[in-house]
């Protein structure tokens, strides 16, 4: 009423303003009273509105089109939590008694960070991964979100995982193209069967990481059988290629003299060919454990289409009293001038044993 116009146009204004502010103060004014009744159905030569209402095509937007994207640069941000069934299988990556996320993790979000770049599934696109350093570990929680942080260079095809604000693991990673060209090509190994020889089944090859420190479980416990050297064995296949590669790493480690903690720090190569393992796997009969194979001489694991190339690892140091002394089976005492050799030891054992002690007192040099 304060701005009542003597002009009666000026008046219809104000009072739509007010309505207006009415309205955006929560009420719900009745606005169709403002308006004549209008009877159904209009009458014939009422003009339509079609006609009014146009699109306004005074400026143009840029819209993407990802569909027709074949490659470049990408960014990705991945949550992993422990108390979600989809990943509560990785609580049975424990070392040293705390879950880490495994290294062949890491590998994977790159690989399905990269497919999603390329529009496709990561068994329909086979990849060579390199220069592999992976900074720290990652200790995870029983409850909440873990964010992992993938980011994929355009051009360079370089990547590197963030974790925490910080970089964990940095790398390089392309398309494979030709198989046969960059995996090794070369007859398998050959183990020397004697009278040490000896071949483990899982429960003992699981005793014996478990002393060292790697107290895995559940789907993690996928070395099915190996030979005492480490270098013919079998490992399960469900179908999950972190626990998998995981397992082609827990294999490097059996052949170690030393019975310490060691975690991957580099790793020169990965080849991953999904097409090639699943062909691989049909050819096995069924539930039948893959086998794998290591190249100690040249430092490479190879199982189904699967190749690791240049494993590094760095000695852990072990948190006091994080497990329960072992039980010493058999004790024997092998003197270091007895000039007859007993029946109870032989030759081997004998030099087995200095040199153990030799390695234990010189810090793995």
């Amino acid at each position: 009423l304060t701005k009542r116009s003597m002009n009666p146009e000026g008046n219809i204004s104000i009072l739509l303003s007010a309505i207006g502010k009415l309205y955006n103060a929560g009420l719900q004014p009745k606005i169709k009273n403002l308006y004549p009744t209008v009877s159904y159905p209009v009458a014939r030569g009422t003009p339509m509105i079609q006609s009014l209402v146009e699109w306004d095509h005074s400026v143009q937007w840029a819209v993407a089109n990802f569909t027709s994207k074949e490659a470049g640069s990408g960014e990705s941000v991945i949550k992993v939590n422990l108390g979600i069934e989809e990943d509560q299988y990785l609580t049975g990556h424990t070392i040293d008694g705390r879950v880490l996320f495994p290294a062949t993790g890491y590998l994977t979000l790159v690989w399905r960070t990269f497919a999603k770049i390329q529009n496709k599934n990561i068994e329909d696109i086979p990849v060579v991964i390199e220069n592999v350093k992976l900074l720290r570990a990652t200790i995870m929680p029983k409850e909440g979100d873990v964010n992992f942080s993938i980011n994929i260079f355009e051009g360079s095809g370089n990547f590197e995982i963030n974790e925490g604000g910080s970089v964990v693991v940095t790398g390089h990673i392309s398309v494979l193209n030709d198989t046969d060209s960059e995996q090794l090509d070369a007859e398998l190994p050959v183990v020397n069967i004697d009278t040490n020889t000896l071949y483990l089944k899982s429960e003992d090859i699981y005793k014996d990481l478990g002393l060292r420190g790697y107290d895995y479980k559940g789907v993690f416990r996928g070395v099915k059988e190996s030979d005492s050297k480490g270098i013919s064995g079998r490992l399960e296949w469900i179908g999950n290629w972190i626990s998998f590669i995981d397992t082609m790493l827990q294999f490097s480690i059996l052949g170690l003299k030393l019975k310490r903690l060691y975690l991957p720090t580099r790793i020169q190569k990965i080849i991953i060919d999904p097409a090639k393992h699943l062909q691989h796997i049909q050819t096995l009969p069924e539930n039948s454990p893959v086998p794998v194979y290591m190249y100690r001489d040249l430092n490479v694991i190879k199982s189904g289409g699967v190749e690791l190339c240049g494993l590094k690892t760095s000695l852990a140091p072990r948190r006091q009293q994080s497990q329960a002394s072992p039980k010493l089976e058999k004790y024997i005492f092998v003197s270091y001038t007895d000039q007859e050799i007993s029946s109870v030891t032989d030759v081997t054992n004998v030099f087995a044993a200095y040199l153990q002690v030799a390695l234990e007192n010189s810090a793995g040099a």
